[in-house]
């Protein structure tokens, strides 16, 4: 029998009835990232309710963002977890929940931000207004499907490989390219006799800037109070300063289209 719930309530969701989404663009889950969440979640509880959906009869539920925290509550001995409905477009807004908040691979955020596009008949400018990511950014993380299935299947569920690195690989010009430049990297990262590759300082703040980019985008700040909001304005008038100051910096090269 199918249980009633109203969208946008936050109900107590028994674990045995969850199921993962078969349209989640999710696969991996970082085991050491799962232990730390297990973690807090057997200290403080489940302090975000996941999202969740359910067919056309009602039943079953399926998580539509929020999967590490089912695994992390199963895993810390939790029985229910909180969880609020959510109709609509459940691809999108579990795509918006990911890339904002638990960090997709490179290749899940490529094939998701396809399958979006796909299914939607979305462009690429629409898209970055639904992610809040802009359109260059989305061509170029959309490149990675260049590369062909197995490769991408080689790294789908490894965190350690850089998204700049994929997106360098599919500009090559040819598949034995990709390959050769893609096996050479791996083999030194796996092997431990070989210093890590670390990412370079540009691109770690680059890819925290895309983050902010996306969260700024999605913020429900409505609610908020008067303070709240003067705080906000005022941190994000510094940065803007701090922005302009340099590219000014940065020169010619930061002016390019």
């Amino acid at each position: 029998m199918a249980d009633n719930y109203t969208k946008g309530r936050i109900y107590e969701l028994d674990l045995g009835t969850l199921r993962p989404d078969p349209a989640q663009a999710r696969k991996y889950i970082d085991p050491a990232s799962l232990a730390e969440l297990t973690a807090s979640i057997g200290k403080y509880g489940v302090l975000q309710p996941i999202l969740f959906r359910q067919d056309e009869a009602g039943a079953p539920i399926f998580i539509v963002a929020g999967e590490r925290r089912v695994e992390a509550g199963r895993a810390a001995g939790l029985t229910t977890i909180p969880g609020i409905l959510v109709t609509g477009n459940h691809r999108e807004i579990a795509l918006v929940e990911n890339l904002l908040r638990e960090n997709l691979t490179p290749v899940e955020e490529a094939e998701a931000l396809d399958a979006i596009m796909t299914e939607q008949g979305y462009n690429q400018s629409q898209l970055s207004e639904m992610i809040g990511k802009s359109q260059p950014i989305i061509s170029q993380t959309l490149s990675i499907n260049k590369l062909p299935a197995d490769l991408r299947d080689q790294v789908r569920s490894n965190p350690n490989v850089p998204k700049t690195f994929l997106m360098d690989c599919a500009k090559l010009k040819t598949e034995q390219a990709m390959r050769t430049k893609l096996t050479k990297f791996l083999d030194k990262l796996n092997n431990p006799a070989i210093r890590p590759i670390r990412v370079s300082q540009a691109v770690a703040l680059m890819n925290r800037v895309d983050s902010l980019q996306g969260e700024l985008a999605n913020l429900a700040w409505q609610d908020w109070t008067d303070g709240e909001k003067q705080d906000l304005s005022d941190r994000l008038r510094n940065l803007q300063q701090g922005a302009d100051a340099l590219l000014q910096a940065l020169g010619p090269a930061s002016q390019l289209a």
